[in-house]
């Protein structure tokens, strides 16, 4: 898995709005120190280099710039993006890539169109005054055929569709909901930014032949996945709508009391089964539910269970005869080091923001304290909800909502934000290859065999570190 980590530096400027430029790197050594030399520092407050976990010097050379390198918990192109979107302090973001071949000469041109009021502006290497000196016949037809699907699919006007040296204002960013971690973002971006309203323009720019290094790009493979995100977003245009916590408050509430019914039991006791066995102490359940999982404690004199959803924390208290507290995971209303041991069962993927949540565990942990995670598996996980999908829409499914979340996890990137947070990871798994109990006696054998990579569940146990 690829990961990334940010360097950024910032200053104040008398002007009326706050430049951001944000640069992804992965292995660009020979290019980046000629890039930032050439940003033009009347132009720009803050720089945001995002680095994809080099094995050459750019974090050294970007360092020698007086930038700092943080490593980034996302991954892909998209990934790096996204992830220094949310770092950006401008009203003005431009992304550009670090190989040179973006000129930061045209940053201005971005700039001073985005001061006449557009709120999005891409520049173009098609479009009159534009040129490339970089464009192979394969790319220059592959951008062609993009740009023209693009226009006729969406009922766009641009000449330039996958040439993300672009600008964005941060209320604009604001109303997109970005998910690509690939160069798929490319189409993303724009496409979302038509459908939002975002005010467009283009302006001309030259494409130069990079400075060193290679190109990630495969033609083949990111067009294909490009060219599916192209479709994508016209026929399944909220695919990447991500339920909000307060959209889950929402569904919770009024499946509450069917809650039991509606589930997946087996899937409720597997899991259960895997965390119970950890917990020890004052015992808090984060997103408890009707409290299925904490219902599976053998001793819950010290537990205290907590849900979003003031129903659910009903049926809960009603279930378990223990206090239920109605809350949000990210703000978590305990004072700090209160509980030997946190559970967050299904609850992750659910959230704004996993990290917060993870920050909080840490805050109401005592030292050493265990927090205990499953999520779902990410690419299984996905295949589930295609199937359930259809299932659904066949009348035979019992799914109470239809979620296309697609911030499921990987066992890896979990373990990350976790290491991170300066948890210590004791342990982590896959469970239940099989989704159905008379599986249960081959998942046992599956879960110790390679094919427990097809696992729908990821089970992490990690202990609080002292910082």
């Amino acid at each position: 898995m690829m990961k990334r980590g940010i360097a950024s530096k910032g200053r104040m400027s008398s002007k009326e709005m706050k430049i951001s430029v944000i640069i992804p790197t992965l292995n660009e050594g020979d290019c980046i120190g000629q890039l930032l030399e050439e940003l033009p520092q009347d132009a720009v407050d803050e720089v945001i280099i995002v680095d994809g976990n080099s094995i050459d010097n750019t974090r050294e050379v970007v360092q020698s710039f007086g930038y700092n390198a943080y490593l980034q918990k996302s991954r892909g192109y998209g990934g790096a993006l996204r992830e220094g979107c949310e770092i950006a302090t401008g009203d003005i973001i431009i992304m550009m890539d670090a190989d040179g071949s973006h000129n930061p000469a045209d940053i201005t041109k971005i700039v001073e169109m985005m001061k006449e009021g557009y709120e999005y502006v891409m520049a173009s290497r098609y479009l009159q005054g534009g040129k490339t000196e970089d464009d192979t016949w394969i790319r220059f037809t592959g951008n062609m055929l993009f740009t023209w699907l693009t226009n006729i699919v969406h009922g766009m006007r641009v000449t330039d569709s996958l040439y993300l040296f672009t600008g964005i204002t941060k209320d604009g960013l604001k109303r997109l909901d970005l998910r690509c971690d690939g160069f798929e973002f490319c189409p993303e971006i724009l496409i979302k930014a038509h459908k939002a309203g975002l005010r467009f323009a283009e302006v001309s720019a030259m494409e130069r032949k990079r400075f060193g290094g290679k190109s990630k790009v495969n033609a083949f493979f990111h067009g294909l996945k490009i060219l599916k995100e192209i479709l994508r977003l016209r026929f399944q245009p909220d695919i990447y709508k991500k339920p909000r916590n307060q959209d889950f408050k929402k569904i919770f509430d009024g499946i509450a009391e069917n809650y039991d019914a509606v589930s997946n039991v087996y899937s409720r006791r597997r899991r259960g089964e895997a965390l119970v066995k950890w917990a020890k102490g004052d015992i808090l359940e984060v997103g408890a539910g009707s409290g299925a999982v904490a219902m599976m404690l053998p001793n819950r004199s010290r537990l205290v269970v907590s849900d979003i959803s003031e129903e659910m924390c009903r049926v809960a208290e009603k279930k378990l005869g223990v206090k239920a507290v109605c809350c949000d995971a990210q703000d978590l209303p305990f004072k700090n080091n209160s509980f030997d041991t946190v559970i967050a069962s299904e609850v992750i993927y659910c959230l704004d923001s996993p990290e917060k949540f993870v920050s909080e565990a840490y805050r109401v942990l005592r030292p050493q304290g265990t927090l205990l995670i499953s999520c779902a598996n990410h690419n299984v996980a996905r295949f589930y909800d295609g199937l359930r999908r259809l299932m659904r829409k066949m009348g035979i499914s019992r799914m109470y909502f239809d979620d296309r979340n697609r911030k499921f996890s990987e066992l890896g990137q979990l373990t990350s934000m976790l290491q991170q947070h300066n948890f210590e990871v004791r342990e982590g798994k896959r469970i239940m290859v099989l989704p159905a109990p008379i599986g249960k006696w081959l998942d046992n054998v599956f879960e110790k065999s390679p094919l427990n990579h097809l696992g729908l569940f990821i089970i992490v146990r990690a202990t609080k570190n002292v910082r």
